[in-house]
């Protein structure tokens, strides 16, 4: 009996493999984005040039699935089989939940939008709440922090704007330039709402415009 209900395919293809005793279907996506639906009433967006491997054994007694490449993940509840994902080089675990979670080369990061994720890597656990996430690169340390979206407050009490934006830096993993004439410039306050928010209250007083050069990245002008 299959596991996996109609899948929309049109640009992946997907073979059927056996691995010792343990039969498996592999999902890849080529050109174009898919989606899979698994029995369990999950389903999994995959980037193109994704790959998802799936037992014939998921939902019997265990949820669990290989990753490689981009894909969204909206999980369905089951509080007796939570859901595991084998992405080579970390693992997460989840209950039910919806997430991004990119595994390439040369990027390996979670993305949570709803529920509670644990990430399993060379020993070390995290767990993540909704509007956070998790990053490793090669070389580099993992890192915990916010996306972009999340609302926090800040306080700083005649902080030197350098520091100010160092924090917000190191709080939501993004890049922000401004000119070297302002760093010594202080700030003082409590500033609550998202990324973007906080950046604009605090630039209004330094008559700066914030402005997005990219998903990482802003400038100050």
């Amino acid at each position: 009996m299959l596991l996996i209900l109609p899948v929309l395919l049109l640009g992946a293809w997907f073979i059927f493999q056996p691995k010792n005793v343990e039969e498996q279907y592999t999902f890849v996506t080529m050109n174009n984005r898919d989606t899979v639906y698994l029995k369990d009433g999950s389903h999994i967006i995959m980037e193109p040039f994704s790959e998802l491997t799936i037992s014939t054994e998921f939902g019997s007694s265990i949820r669990k699935v290989a990753f490689r490449g981009k894909g969204y993940f909206d999980i369905a509840k089951d509080k007796n089989k939570p859901f595991q994902i084998d992405a080579m080089d970390f693992d997460v675990e989840v209950l039910g939940t919806k997430f991004d979670l990119i595994q390439t080369d040369t990027d390996h990061r979670v993305q949570l939008f709803e529920g509670k994720v644990k990430i399993n890597k060379d020993g070390n656990t995290t767990y993540l709440m909704p509007e956070e996430a998790w990053c490793f690169k090669a070389g580099s340390t993992q890192k915990h922090y916010m996306l972009p979206s999340a609302k926090r407050t800040f306080k700083f009490d005649h902080t030197e704007l350098a520091i100010v934006l160092q924090q917000l830096e190191e709080s939501y993993q993004m890049k922000i330039a401004y000119p070297d004439s302002l760093k010594d410039k202080v700030v003082s306050g409590a500033f609550s709402g998202n990324f973007e928010d906080i950046l604009q209250i605090i630039s209004f007083p330094l008559d700066l415009k914030p402005t997005r050069i990219n998903e990482q990245q802003y400038r100050l002008k």
